[in-house]
């Protein structure tokens, strides 16, 4: 069996949070790795100061039912995962994306968590967004070519103001 401390330092070198909380009612934690603070921005000593389930008081109000439908799954399903949005100690908000299953050590039921940091990749999603929402927006003829010069993307409006359909230029783009 690995030593306590030994596991702690495997789980403190891990690139995201990991935690390990009790099953059901309060949900309190029996273990929160060092990354886990990182992310939150939180020491451990001003996280313990807070009262009862101090994580649901750093996350949004609008996301909080998410979480507490994750853990409502947990008592039919043994895994469950949630993205959600919290204030870190710092003011910033950011996209949090949790993983939890329900395990038994012991005898009892144990809830282990990761926690990563998603905001650089929710950036990056509504930015996407943007930019597609932009392209299918009708107004100008897009058309993208991959590094071989093959389309890889035509929209709609291309189409259109061509006044050829999608099929008959893909059967011939030189049209």
């Amino acid at each position: 069996m690995i030593a306590l401390t030994a596991l702690e330092g495997l789980l403190n070198r891990l690139p995201y949070g990991v935690g390990l909380f009790r099953y059901g009612g309060s949900g309190e934690s029996e273990y929160l790795n060092d990354q886990y603070f990182n992310i939150i921005g939180y020491s451990r000593e001003e996280y313990s100061r807070f009262e009862d389930q101090p994580i649901e008081k750093l996350i949004l109000p609008n996301d909080l039912p998410d979480v507490q439908k994750c853990k409502e799954q947990l008592m039919y399903e043994n895994h469950t995962e949630s993205e959600y949005r919290l204030t870190r100690k710092d003011g910033r908000i950011i996209w949090v994306k949790m993983d939890a299953s329900k395990i038994e050590i012991e005898g009892e039921f144990m809830v282990l968590s990761s926690f990563r940091n998603i905001t650089r990749a929710k950036l990056a999603e509504a930015q996407i967004q943007i930019i597609s929402n932009s392209i299918n927006s009708g107004i100008s003829m897009i058309e993208l070519h991959g590094s071989e010069g093959i389309p890889l993307y035509t929209n709609s409006a291309f189409f259109d103001m061509l006044g050829v359909s999608r099929e008959d230029y893909e059967k011939d783009p030189d049209h």
